[in-house]
């Protein structure tokens, strides 16, 4: 499914692109996750509103590689992207609480991973 340029996208056209990511529907077009994690919030927006979208990304895609219903080699391509918004939440740590926040994202990412590797790399019917 094309979509428009990321300066362009309408909400309608973000929702369906959030819904074809969370739900590998076309999991043979990487080029869908890479266009969503290029959106990135106007420098304008206040630190907790730029927090707010990576942290809705990050979620998008640990939902998905938790998904044993979605595609291996899908969530493997989340899994390879998922640093993208935890490295912009690092770079908008500007306090002890959101550098925490930031810490328990990586603990909940590592406990997933561990959790759902096998599945994603080991069920022949994902491949």
């Amino acid at each position: 499914m094309p979509f428009s340029d990321k300066q362009d996208l309408k909400s309608n056209d973000l929702l369906k692109l959030r819904d074809y990511i969370r739900w590998g529907k076309t999991p043979d077009t990487p080029n869908l996750l890479r266009q969503y994690l290029l959106i990135k919030p106007s420098t304008n927006e206040s630190i907790q509103s730029q927090r707010k979208h990576y942290i809705g990304q990050f979620q998008l895609l640990i939902d998905t590689i938790a998904d044993d219903y979605v595609p291996g080699h899908w969530r493997c391509t989340c899994l390879d992207q998922i640093y993208l918004p935890l490295q912009a939440l690092q770079q908008l740590a500007d306090c002890t609480n959101s550098q925490n926040q930031v810490a328990e994202l990586y603990r909940e990412l590592r406990i997933i991973s561990h959790y759902f590797q096998d599945s994603m790399t080991h069920n022949p019917n994902y491949i």
